[in-house]
């Protein structure tokens, strides 16, 4: 064991609260954190080579990215995109198969937070009725 490694340890071969770290993987952890000699360092979004067209999934949306570092949900895009303006604040786009990945321009609809919760309760309704007849009445 060379010296460094004495002072990192105890009698019982435990290590000391408070040693000091190689000077030497100090140095290298130093230069891996700037990305020294990583060819792919501050390359990010279309530039990386690891870069896999910019959607994924999160609860059961999809997201794409739409520049700046940014990711948006598809279906607002489209919809803002349709409608030629962005969506202003309480307008929802409502999915109307319930399927939230399906994001085609005839699949979704523009309303406002109260309609499309009426909208969701209706459905919720007609779907319980459909499943389990009269029981509900």
């Amino acid at each position: 064991m060379d010296v460094w490694a004495n002072k990192m340890r105890d009698g019982n071969g435990r290590f000391v609260k408070g040693h000091k770290a190689y000077p030497i993987a100090k140095e290298i952890r130093s230069k891996r954190m700037r990305g020294q000699g990583n060819p792919i360092c501050g390359m990010s979004g279309e530039k990386s080579p690891a870069w896999k067209g910019g959607s994924f999934l999160k609860n059961g949306y999809r997201l794409i990215y739409v520049g700046n570092n940014k990711y948006e949900l598809e279906h607002r895009v489209i919809a803002s995109r349709a409608l030629g303006r962005p969506l202003r604040r309480g307008e929802c786009v409502h999915h109307i198969d319930g399927n939230t990945v399906s994001n085609r321009n005839s699949n979704l609809l523009v309303c406002t937070q109260k309609y499309h919760m009426k909208l969701e309760r209706k459905m919720a309704y007609l779907y319980k009725q459909e499943k389990f007849g009269r029981i509900l009445q």
